[in-house]
């Protein structure tokens, strides 16, 4: 964001793996065009889990954060919402943002412990979740990797019935409800890299086709106008 920095200050730190702890988080938000600085969040009581992750709307005028509940920030009159509270507990009680749509409409959340964890479709409009992901536990489930447009996803969809390396990972082109809407490719690896905001408004995503996996990638252009 050119015109805002937002940072998060612990009042009461603690261990980081205490996520059921009293941390007190505070946001604040500094103008980085006369350096004014403001009180965007601040857990006075107590109540919430740590600040996990913070995106701002591509106007700059919101700030989206998540604890263990999701928000929405006017940038402007400084009032806060917050959605889907969870209970305070653990781990699996926190949200993190992963990826907001080209319009600033929708946002894609994890949520839930490693494994038997899942993936929302967030509306920032309605306050709605629009659709899931389960990433599943021992036998696989489906991974949301981010928005290729502003309704659809790209997402595998794993199989972890045998052994690790011999994973079966369908890709697929899924909408905003969690439904695959075209398979694009099957492959034994997850994709380490997926890029949907390059400059030339392109999206890329790259596989490993032989070991070491991080530095024998290849890198394949997804053409939008094949996708539905």
């Amino acid at each position: 964001n050119q015109n805002f920095l937002a940072y998060s200050i612990k009042r009461n730190p603690s261990n980081d793996d205490e996520f059921s702890a009293a941390y007190g988080d505070t946001i604040l938000i500094r103008n980085l065009q006369n350096s004014s600085v403001f009180e965007l969040y601040f857990d006075k009581n107590l109540k919430d889990m740590q600040i996990r992750s913070i995106l701002f709307s591509l106007d700059d005028k919101k700030l989206f954060f998540s604890n263990n509940s999701i928000w929405i920030a006017d940038l402007t009159t400084k009032s806060l919402k917050k959605y889907e509270t969870k209970e305070k507990n653990s781990f699996c009680s926190v949200y993190f943002l992963q990826d907001i749509s080209a319009d600033g409409q929708r946002i894609l959340v994890r949520n839930g412990c490693l494994e038997g964890g899942f993936q929302v479709v967030f509306n920032v409009i309605t306050g709605k979740i629009e659709g899931a992901f389960d990433n599943g536990y021992v036998e696989g489930g489906t991974w949301a990797f981010g928005f290729l447009t502003n309704d659809l996803l790209l997402a595998g969809n794993y199989d972890w019935s045998g052994k690790i390396e011999n994973t079966t990972v369908k890709l697929g082109v899924y909408d905003v409800s969690g439904k695959l809407i075209k398979q694009i490719q099957e492959t034994n690896d997850f994709p380490l890299y997926f890029d949907n905001k390059s400059v030339a408004g392109k999206i890329f995503i790259s596989l490993p086709f032989e070991k070491p996996k991080i530095k024998n990638q290849r890198v394949y252009e997804l053409n939008l106008q094949t996708l539905p």
